[in-house]
């Protein structure tokens, strides 16, 4: 029952955040794209559940290694195959909040993989989830003076009451 609606709340969540302004619509591309970063997303806990319970906490720093060196490559070269130009102008003007953003996360996966079997996956995974969009959430407001509508406001509250369910 609680999945349910988890799942309802974490649509309606998707739905009022992206709420098309008059006469824009979603596009079916941006909804395969929101699909596999769910899946993606998904799919790496999942990874570093399955590798510390067969290797028994061992291999932490090299699974993180291998991990972060896959995504950087396939990054870079889907960067440099379809964003050339935007890539280059990027690298100059956002490289060190990518670096800081790039190290956040490196630290919140070590975090996952240090406390996977010291706490339980049903409470680590929400805090993880929840905690990264409020902090997302006051980081954008109070540096980037970001403004939500009624709409994304609620679809916020919705999001992270569909991670605690």
């Amino acid at each position: 029952m609680f999945f349910i609606i988890g799942i309802v709340l974490l649509i309606a969540s998707i739905i009022l955040i992206n709420k098309p302004e008059k006469g824009e619509k979603i596009s079916f591309i941006w909804l395969i794209f929101a699909l596999l970063s769910f899946l993606g997303n998904g799919m790496c806990s999942v990874t570093q559940k399955m590798h510390q319970q067969k290797f028994g906490e061992l291999y932490k720093a090299e699974f993180m290694i291998v991990a972060v060196g896959i995504s950087f490559l396939v990054s870079v070269i889907l960067a440099l195959a379809i964003e050339r130009k935007e890539t280059v102008k990027f690298t100059r003007i956002g490289l060190i909040p990518a670096a800081v953003c790039g190290l956040a996360n490196g630290i919140v996966n070590l975090f996952v993989m240090v406390l996977n079997n010291r706490i339980p996956a049903s409470v680590m995974f929400p805090l993880i989830s929840a905690g990264g969009i409020i902090i997302i959430y006051v980081f954008s407001k109070f540096f980037y003076k970001e403004q939500l509508t009624k709409y994304q406001t609620t679809g916020l509250i919705f999001g992270i009451a569909s991670i605690i369910f």
